[in-house]
């Protein structure tokens, strides 16, 4: 992936957070019981965190262990472990599977960083 597509990617992901922000800090002024629900930090739910052709590589930010990553390409959905990266949901065909499996390795320790900006549990990375 290139730096570009990285910056643009984090840039859009930001602004989003942010009107969604700004639009519940509306919602607030309209409706002060809701003001308890104001104080928590809104978090997109999705993250993209790479592109590869017509792959399109995200976190869900709101998901569940262990920590993995979702791929969409075409017609394919799929989910990856991030750490020992395998195939663990979904169908892609095996060519992809090759080049998201390296995409992956190279970039485990972005990974690692993006799904522990989501939660408040550290991941570490396997020898």
């Amino acid at each position: 992936m290139e730096l570009l597509e990285v910056i643009v990617d984090d840039l859009f992901n930001r602004l989003n957070g942010t009107k969604r922000q700004r639009l519940k800090i509306a919602r607030k002024k309209a409706n002060p019981s809701i003001s308890l629900i104001m104080k928590t930090e809104f978090r997109p739910t999705k993250r993209v965190v790479g592109r590869v052709k017509n792959m399109i590589f995200e976190i869900y930010t709101n998901d569940h262990n262990p920590p993995h990553f979702h791929v969409t390409a075409d017609r394919y959905e799929a989910k990856f472990r991030i750490e020992n990266p395998i195939l663990i949901g979904g169908k892609i065909p095996i060519h992809s599977q090759t080049v998201i499996l390296r995409w992956a390795r190279e970039n485990q320790d972005y990974l690692i960083r993006v799904w522990h900006e989501c939660r408040p549990r550290i991941i570490e990375k396997s020898s």
